[in-house]
């Protein structure tokens, strides 16, 4: 080596060895900033009576000297607190407990004070105040003997913009003030959300009060009348009795048409039916009434389950004669005795509707027939289809100057799906009336069925296909069928009855409009 490079190679070695003598000699580099004050970071900017929250004081900037200082804390200039204005811990985050009433002003000011230099320090101001109790509930009536779901909360009375804080808490029930209810009034639970059974009778007044007393503070509650009904007669075939005085929840009738003798007209009754068979054989008979505003509902389409009557003796009646305002839905209805099958199923004579029925079988008239001058029948939802006996029988018939809205129903496997006698104004849309001899036969003149674009205001959206003639029209009316799909597109005519399948037939001087 040179002796040059050994020269330099001593002066770099000496230039470190300074180096590290001058560390180790106890003079450092210049700390941080001191601190101009301490900034308190709050949970919660107001908090209920008797609630708490937490507060964090750190340094106003960044980089700090120790995680956390240690600090000394004040509410409104009283170290720690005391009973009127709530009180605080002393570490960081410290944890502020509010009074069990608010202070004079509805606030208190937090001082926080850094201990290594007291003329370091934070303040926050927190609201004090009493939450609004509220109650919430899924409908303000309920059954005699059903239960309700109640849940009570806490909310902030004053809430900032934008920020809803809600709390369960818990809460002491009253019924009419009586706590935990009796049995004339009915009874409720103590838990939140609380469980309020209705009693056996309607009780006086055909309401009672529920109130949720808020624990935390008496005196600060939420109530909210229940009305109390017994529109609701129920019907189970495997646990009732047919007897006056039962068809409630846990007494119900065993039969529809006992359930039906016993509803009070004009009141609005409901007679719901348990899943089950409903027959001759359990003591069902034909010609039942379905009158004044009386529903009768399954709980299950396909599980409550109606079978005709097939003696002789009634064959000729309906099962149900339906009038002013009466409602049937969620039934199959069966007519399933093969040497004797019923003529109707369903027959009205008065505004009715019938939603969500399935048919399975034939009927030597039809499943529904709607009849009478001025009658406004709504059926939508069935299945009328006839499996048994594919190509006979009609499926709906409508007579005299009857007005029907037929809407979302299948009709199928008929000799004719839809029997249109009379000249009422007749609206159909959204149904398939689909695999019939004659999916839909107009029979007189006059009609004003509308499937589509017509006087009724029926949208069409019907599937007419599969059948030998989708529409027969027999009457010397313009027939108006627009917006529909036909089995041909676009839909073809027969010149003549003989000429079927085809999508649609005038017989007489009348017209198919249909687009």
């Amino acid at each position: 080596m040179s002796r040059s490079r050994i020269l330099i190679s001593v002066a770099i070695a000496a230039s470190v060895l300074a180096s590290i003598l001058s560390c180790s000699s106890g003079k450092k580099k210049p700390g941080p900033l001191a601190p101009s004050g301490l900034v308190l970071t709050v949970e919660h900017s107001s908090v209920w009576i008797s609630r708490t929250t937490t507060i964090e004081a750190g340094f106003a900037y960044p980089g700090k000297a120790q995680d956390l200082p240690v600090c000394t804390w004040h509410v409104d200039g009283v170290p720690g607190g005391d009973e009127t204005l709530g009180t605080i811990s002393q570490e960081n985050p410290a944890v502020y407990t509010a009074p069990m009433t608010p202070p004079p002003g509805g606030q208190v000011e937090i001082r926080a004070v850094w201990e290594d230099d007291e003329s370091i320090d934070g303040t926050a101001v927190l609201g004090v105040q009493i939450p609004a109790v509220s109650l919430s509930m899924p409908r303000t009536w309920i059954q005699v003997e059903e239960t309700l779901e109640i849940l009570a909360s806490l909310e902030e009375a004053r809430p900032p913009k934008g920020k809803v804080r809600e709390d369960a808490g818990e809460f002491d029930w009253y019924v009419n003030d009586e706590l935990g209810g009796n049995e004339e009034l009915g009874t409720i639970t103590q838990g939140n959300p609380a469980l309020y059974t209705a009693p056996f009778e309607v009780p006086v007044g055909l309401a009672v009060q529920i109130k949720a007393v808020w624990t935390g503070l008496p005196g600060y509650d939420a109530s909210g009348n229940v009305t109390i009904l017994n529109t609701i007669r129920y019907v189970n075939a495997g646990t009732g009795e047919d007897e006056a005085g039962r068809g409630r929840l846990n007494s119900p009738y065993r039969t529809i048409s006992f359930a039906l003798s016993q509803v009070e007209h004009g009141r609005g009754d409901t007679i719901l039916v348990a899943p089950g068979v409903y027959d001759l054989a359990l003591g069902e008979q034909s010609g039942n009434s379905i009158r004044w505003d009386t529903t009768l509902r399954g709980v299950d389409r396909d599980g409550c389950i109606i079978d005709a009557d097939p003696s002789e003796e009634h064959r000729s009646h309906p099962i149900f004669w339906m009038s002013t305002e009466g409602v049937i839905e969620n039934f199959t209805i069966r007519n399933s005795d093969e040497e004797s099958v019923k003529q109707y199923a369903i027959e009205i004579q008065g505004d009715a509707t019938v939603r969500n029925l399935l048919f399975n079988d034939p009927f030597t008239g039809s499943p529904i027939r709607v009849m009478n001058p001025n009658v406004e029948a709504l059926i939508e939802d069935c299945e009328i289809v006839n499996t048994r006996d594919p190509g006979e029988g009609w499926g709906l018939r409508l007579s005299g100057e009857s007005r029907t809205t037929l809407r979302n129903t299948t009709l199928r496997g008929w000799d004719e799906g839809i029997r249109v006698e009379g000249p009422g104004a007749n609206l159909i849309e959204r149904c398939s009336i689909r695999n019939n001899r004659r999916g839909i036969m107009i029979l007189l003149g006059g009609v004003n069925t509308d499937l589509g674009g017509g006087a009724a205001g029926s949208e069409g959206n019907n599937v007419i296909q599969g059948n030998a003639i989708g529409l027969y029209n027999g009457s010397d009316s313009g027939i108006h069928a627009k917006n529909n799909t036909w089995g041909s597109s676009p839909p073809t005519e027969c010149p003549t009855e003989a000429d079927e399948p085809c999508d649609f037939y005038n017989h007489g001087a009348g017209s198919v409009i249909w687009e």
